[in-house]
């Protein structure tokens, strides 16, 4: 029975499969696989990083802001500063009513000041107790250029000092530390910062940037220790730092000249100006931004001084007074001695007349210290040349220094 029993299940060719707990599986059913878990994707936490984007930019805000309010603050107290001297220093003087000879359009006369009445008066006394340094102050009619200006012993030293040496962050106009301080040099070079709040120079790109400006602003004043000047303005243009608009002296009147040319050819404006080897000349310099290291710089003539007609009343007597007594009306020397003393007359009238000089009392000094130095020698050459220059040894026949030598000898 057995032995039949597992020949039927040879034959069927069946078989159970074992049990596996309360479930039984046919040999030919295939098994189920265990599922797989899907692993969760993790999420990017961006809080951090903004946080220290937010950490680093508000840092450089407030630090913006932080040197942002430290240059207003300097401006502010630059401006009050120089106000406070400028109010301690300056007293204002009704100009005389006149006109000058040369306008931003040919034909058209501008209203001005002569410069020997200035716009303003300065106590250079009291400026020369607090900075021995000071040479100068410059002032511009409506606008912010009303400063005093130094001279020290390098280029560097006033850059970001005050008058009394303190730091200032606009620093102090000062002179070139080459020039001689009495502006007797051909150019007088002057410079001052280009102030983002439009004070010291900064004004001076509106000769560029405003077509109207120079016809606005055609002078400016320069008062010193000894003479008032007005500044005629003849050209203003940008230029290289180390060009040569910054040539001080000149071999040569030629030289001289040609520079002056090559200055006017470049400005930016047109002036009835005319400029020559006689003329002194200031050039005030500013930082511009067209390239690196350029400049922008105005330059005028110096109108003013005393010296030129020191010798004036003298040629005039000799003129009204001729001495008859050493040679006749009709001869060479006659002839050539009116020739000559009217020459200097007209020249000194005509000067007078275009507004080229003007005579001024704070430069009477330097006519006293020519005559002071000039009388000795001619006194002993008139006296072994048997000659009368400047009417020193004897006195010119009916004129009033014949009075003058009865009443004092």
């Amino acid at each position: 029975m057995k032995r039949n029993e597992r020949n039927t299940e040879s034959v069927s060719g069946r078989h159970e499969a074992p049990a596996i707990g309360k479930e039984t599986y046919s040999s030919y059913e295939e098994q189920p696989r265990p599922e797989k878990r899907k692993a969760k994707k993790k999420s990017f936490n961006a809080t951090p990083i903004l946080l220290l984007l937010v950490i680093l930019f508000g840092a450089i805000f407030g630090y913006s802001a932080y040197r942002l309010y430290g240059m207003m603050s300097e401006y502010h107290v630059s401006r009050k500063r120089y106000n406070a001297v400028a109010d301690s220093a300056i007293s204002t003087v009704a100009p005389a009513p006149t006109t000058v000879p040369f306008a931003a359009q040919p034909g058209q006369e501008i209203a001005a000041t002569p410069e020997d009445v200035s716009p303003i008066q300065v106590d250079f006394d009291a400026l020369l107790e607090k900075c021995p340094d000071i040479v100068g102050w410059i002032y511009c009619e409506d606008t912010v250029i009303n400063y005093p200006m130094v001279r020290g012993n390098d280029n560097d030293y006033y850059l970001h000092r005050f008058i009394d040496g303190s730091y200032n962050g606009g620093g102090t106009l000062f002179m070139d530390f080459k020039n001689n301080r009495d502006f007797t040099d051909p150019n007088s070079i002057v410079y001052g910062h280009h102030m983002n709040d439009g004070s010291m120079f900064a004004s001076l790109k509106k000769y560029q940037t405003d077509p109207e400006y120079y016809t606005k602003h055609p002078v400016l004043y320069l008062n010193t220790p000894t003479q008032n000047y007005r500044v005629d303005v003849f050209a203003g243009f940008v230029c290289d730092a180390d060009s040569d608009t910054y040539t001080i002296g000149f071999a040569s009147d030629l030289n001289y000249q040609a520079w002056l040319n090559r200055m006017a050819s470049q400005s930016d404006f047109t002036t009835d100006v005319k400029v020559g080897p006689e003329d002194h000349v200031i050039t005030l310099s500013t930082c511009s931004y067209e390239w690196y290291d350029a400049r922008y710089v105005v330059l005028g003539a110096l109108i003013g001084g005393l010296l030129g007609g020191g010798g004036l009343p003298g040629t005039v007597a000799a003129l009204v007074f001729p001495d008859w007594t050493y040679y006749p009306p009709i001869h060479f020397i006659t002839i050539e001695g009116f020739l000559f003393h009217f020459g200097v007359v007209a020249y000194v009238v005509f000067q007078l007349i275009s507004g080229r000089i003007r005579p001024s009392l704070r430069g009477l000094w330097k006519v006293l210290v020519f005559l002071a130095i000039a009388v000795p020698p001619i006194y002993f050459f008139n006296k072994h040349f048997n000659t009368n220059y400047f009417f020193v040894n004897v006195p010119s026949p009916g004129s009033p220094l014949e009075w003058f030598m009865q009443a004092f000898g």
